[in-house]
């Protein structure tokens, strides 16, 4: 975990049967977590392989794969995160989720076998999700009960509350 750590990057690291979160950053902005194995993270804690939480703002989070773990990727309070090249599967809660932050973008994640795939809450806006693959999810593929977001070129079958530019009912392709 890396507190209060402002332009770190966390790279090329197996992450492997933690109690809680395989990676934290909280109240760090411009970090970089990028080409990162995470699975196996307690799932019993509500936990996630990696986790952009509380003012990390700017952040990048990039190429890892992420598996078996509770949840795949969460950025919670922390604007303007760049979500991308992400390979998520078989997580038992979500893939990714965008919590109570302004300005993420969602890119290229290939995300598959969670409960939701990508979950965007209440509190979250602005959000611009483009050309990410998300399918064969339990709930729903893409769930947003957010706000002012963008949507373009995605791929995806189940929708709550979201659809792409110029799509009336969901994902620009079908899974």
């Amino acid at each position: 975990a890396l507190f209060d750590s402002d332009h770190v990057d966390i790279y090329s690291n197996t992450v492997v049967l933690n109690r809680d979160d395989g990676i934290y950053l909280d109240a760090s902005p411009y970090g970089a977590v990028y080409w990162n194995r995470v699975s196996q993270q307690d799932v019993f804690s509500d936990s996630y392989g990696i986790a952009v939480m509380g003012g990390s703002h700017h952040a990048v989070i990039y190429s890892n794969t992420l598996w078996s773990n509770e949840n795949g990727i969460g950025v919670q309070d922390s604007d303007y995160v760049d979500v991308r090249e992400n390979l998520l599967y078989n997580n038992e809660t979500d893939g990714i989720d965008i919590l109570g932050s302004v300005g993420a973008s969602i890119l290229e994640n290939r995300v598959r076998l969670s409960r939701y795939g990508l979950y965007l809450d209440a509190h979250t806006s602005g959000a611009s999700v483009t050309q990410n693959r998300i399918c064969l999810n339990e709930g729903q593929d893409i769930y947003n009960s957010g706000t002012g977001y963008t949507g373009t070129d995605n791929t995806c079958t189940f929708t709550y509350n979201w659809n792409d530019s110029g799509v009336s009912d969901g994902c620009s392709n079908q899974c």
